[in-house]
């Protein structure tokens, strides 16, 4: 990420933004660092938010408005009542605002000024959903209760190069003519996800017979299936005994 930033700006001369879907509570991230322009993220998967829930912005400090700066407006003066309704293209600020865009301390004031807040929180339109702030804000008090991204981190490789073990090279290895490994094998290339792409299988049969068995993963079509060890709250017993789950399952339907 740090590199394709870096390269994005010298070569491009463009801003670099990114999706962090996957990469939010699942690997460490120093987007100041790497002098990330944005990014955005969705927290219902490895920040475990809950279905539903609530997305985050990141916007680099460089790009951040100067609080109490105005926002968006109608005309020079910012005269609410003045006839000129001619947009004003401010490209420096967002240009759609809600009432949570405003600062906090002048918010309730009624000037008919919009004065923006400070970095992202200028993006933000309204309220958030209590209950889904509150499901995130335990979830996320939980990680930094088990010390952190770093400490999390270090106990997935641990967990998805066992689970590689497993499936590829341990007594429970399975057929290599049945799969592969679509997920890069090197540990600094990848989460705690593993997807596997399987040959003249029936993922969908094959996801509903691990449910059957109490083991719980996702598929995608047209053959891939992805498994997710969590070091939050998986364990390397967890890992064994789905792996001996999938045997089974891919047992149950080659013997159909």
């Amino acid at each position: 990420m740090r590199l394709i930033t870096e390269w994005g700006h010298q070569y491009c001369k463009c801003p670099v933004g990114w999706d962090l879907a996957h990469a939010v509570g699942n690997i460490p991230l120093f987007l100041h660092d790497w002098d990330v322009d944005m990014a955005v993220w969705c927290s219902y998967k490895y920040l475990n938010g809950s279905p539903g829930a609530m997305g985050g912005l990141f916007i680099h400090e460089k790009h951040h408005h100067q609080e109490s700066s105005y926002g968006p407006k109608f005309n020079e003066s910012n005269d609410i009542n003045s006839s000129d309704n001619t947009i004003i293209t401010d490209i420096s600020g967002p240009q759609l605002t809600g009432w949570w865009s405003h600062r906090t301390e002048t918010r309730f004031d009624l000037t008919g000024h919009m004065e923006l807040a400070e970095g992202a929180d200028a993006y933000r339109l309204s309220n958030p959903p209590l209950l889904l702030a509150a499901a995130l804000t335990v979830s996320i008090g939980i990680i930094k209760s088990c010390g952190g991204m770093n400490n999390l981190r270090e106990k997935s490789i641990k967990l998805t190069n066992y689970l590689e073990y497993l499936i590829t090279e341990s007594p429970l290895a399975l057929n290599s003519d049945q799969y592969r490994i679509v997920t890069p094998s090197s540990s600094e290339e990848r989460g705690a996800q593993l997807t596997l792409s399987f040959n003249h299988v029936n993922v969908k049969k094959l996801y509903e017979n691990l449910l059957r068995l109490g083991a719980i993963c996702d598929y995608r079509l047209p053959n891939f299936l992805r498994i997710t060890p969590i070091p939050l709250y998986n364990s390397f017993e967890d890992v064994y005994m789905f792996v001996k789950c999938l045997r089974q399952a891919l047992y149950d339907i080659e013997s159909v």
